[in-house]
C-alpha cells in the first residue's frame, strides 16, 4: 500500500463498519465484494416489499390470480372429495383430502400476499404529499409514499458512485431526486424500529454523510438531508447533512485507513472498549466448528467448547483470537460466567 492516506478505495459500508467497531471495519474490508446496500425481505413473504405503486399493483393482480386458481382447485376437490365420500371410494377420499391439505397451504401464502399487497397499496394511495424543510436542522420521521407523492423519483443507480479524491465509494438504496435535490436512502434493520421509535446510531449517520458527500460530488446535486427507512416499513426518518457530518468523513476514513495499515502490518487492533455493541453484530456471532473446517489448512479457527459438548467459533473470532460477547455466546456459556 501506498503511504499517501488516500492511496487505496474504502467503501461506505466499510466505513459504517469502522464507526461501530474497528474489528468489524477490519472484517468488512477483507470481504467486501459490492458496495451496494442491502435489501431487507419482507418476513414470511417470498417477495421483497415494494416501494414502487405500479410494482404492488402489478404485483397485486399477480397474486390475486393465483389466489383465484388455487380458490377454484380447492372448490373442485372438495367436489371430488365430496362424490367419492357418497360412494365409499375411500382412496380418491383419502388423495382428495391430501391434495387439499397441500393446496391450503399454498393458498394460505398467496391470501397473506395478497392481503399484505392491499394494504402497501391503500398506504400509498392515501398517503398525503409531505417532505422535509430544504433547511432541515433536526432530525424529523418521514414516510415513504408520502415523499413519492410530493414529487420524488425513486431512483435506483446501475452505478457505484465515486470520489477519486478521497477513494470513497458506494451506492445507495435509493436516490431520491426532485429538482437539484439528490437525497440519498437507506434501510435498516427492522430491530433498529422499536416501539415506534427511531434507533440510528453513528454508524448509520456516517453512511447516510457519505453518500450525501458522494451525490453531491458525482452529481453536483444539492444535498440538505439523507433518509433511512426501517426495515420491511415504509417509515423512516431524515437527518440533517450538516458541515461537522461531512468534516467527520475525512477523519474517519483517514482512522479507517490507519486500521486496515496495521492489522496488515500484523498489529494488534483493540477490542471495542463497550463490548455492548458485540452483542448482535454478525461477525462475532457463533456457529459450530464443522469437521471441514477442522482439516482446513488453510483455515484459522479460534474454537471454544460450549455446554453442549460442541465447539464454536466466529468470523471475528477467528481472525482476532477472542470469543466475542454476542448474545449467543452467553447463551451458549462459550464465555466466563460473569462474562
Amino acid at each position: 500500500m501506498n503511504d499517501s492516506p488516500k492511496a487505496f478505495g474504502i467503501k461506505v459500508r466499510t466505513l459504517g463498519e469502522f464507526v461501530f467497531c474497528q474489528r468489524a471495519g477490519i472484517l468488512s474490508s477483507l470481504q467486501e465484494t459490492n458496495d451496494t446496500e442491502r435489501e431487507y425481505d419482507q418476513p414470511n413473504l417470498d417477495f421483497l416489499p415494494q416501494y414502487s405503486l405500479a410494482v404492488v399493483e402489478e404485483q397485486l393482480a399477480i397474486h390475486l390470480r393465483r389466489l383465484g386458481t388455487r380458490a377454484t382447485l380447492a372448490v373442485l376437490l372438495l367436489v371430488v372429495g365430496g362424490v367419492s365420500f357418497w360412494f365409499s371410494w375411500k382412496i380418491a377420499v383419502v388423495a382428495a383430502a391430501v391434495l387439499l391439505f397441500v393446496l391450503s397451504r399454498s393458498f394460505n401464502r398467496e391470501l397473506r400476499s395478497v392481503l399484505t399487497l392491499a394494504d402497501t397499496r391503500r398506504q400509498a394511495l392515501q398517503a398525503e404529499p409531505v417532505e422535509p424543510p430544504s433547511t432541515l436542522s433536526s432530525a424529523v420521521p418521514v414516510n415513504w409514499w408520502s415523499l413519492l407523492k410530493s414529487g420524488f423519483d425513486s431512483i435506483r443507480l446501475q452505478e457505484s458512485l465515486r470520489d477519486e479524491e478521497t477513494k470513497l465509494s458506494g451506492t445507495p438504496w435509493r436516490v431520491l431526486r426532485k429538482g437539484s435535490l439528490r437525497i440519498p436512502v437507506i434501510k435498516l434493520e427492522t430491530a433498529n424500529f422499536e416501539a415506534g421509535r427511531f434507533w440510528v446510531y453513528p454508524q448509520h449517520e456516517i453512511r447516510l454523510a457519505a453518500y450525501a458527500h458522494l451525490l453531491a460530488t458525482c452529481e453536483g446535486g444539492e444535498v440538505p438531508y439523507a433518509i433511512a427507512l426501517f426495515g420491511d416499513s415504509f417509515d423512516g426518518i431524515a437527518i440533517p447533512i450538516s458541515a461537522e457530518a461531512m468534516r467527520a468523513i475525512e477523519s474517519q476514513l483517514d482512522a479507517a485507513r490507519e486500521a486496515i495499515r496495521r492489522h496488515a502490518a500484523s498489529l494488534p487492533t483493540d477490542a471495542p472498549e463497550n463490548t455492548n455493541v458485540c452483542s448482535g453484530c454478525p461477525f462475532g456471532c457463533p456457529r459450530a466448528v464443522t469437521e471441514a473446517a477442522r482439516r482446513d489448512p488453510s483455515k484459522k479457527i479460534h474454537g471454544v467448547p460450549a455446554r453442549d459438548g460442541r465447539s464454536y467459533h466466529s468470523e471475528c473470532g477467528d481472525l482476532f483470537s477472542w470469543t466475542p460477547p454476542h448474545w449467543l455466546a452467553k447463551k451458549k456459556g462459550l464465555l466466563p460466567p460473569n462474562a
